[in-house]
């Protein structure tokens, strides 16, 4: 018997900067056209949507506006 294992397609983080008033941009490289959805945490546990987008060839640069509440911020993309 033969397993044969599929993955799905590679997104991932390029460039990730910390910008000034506590802002980040980040870049999220994939396949052109392929659905991912952004989302963040501030404990790992628990996520929210940030937006829904699909890569054009170069990548699509992000800036986020973090609340200065928040002592740490995490990002993760998740292909549905």
């Amino acid at each position: 018997m033969d397993t044969t294992l599929e993955s799905g397609p590679i997104i991932g983080f390029g460039q990730f900067r910390r910008l000034m008033n506590d802002a980040v941009q980040f870049t999220l490289e994939g396949p052109a056209g392929q659905n991912c959805l952004i989302q963040t945490s501030t404990d790992l546990t628990n996520w929210v949507d940030l937006t829904d987008v699909a890569p054009a060839k170069e990548g699509v640069i992000f800036v986020v506006v973090s609340p200065a509440n928040f002592s740490q911020r995490f990002y993760r993309a998740v292909v549905p």
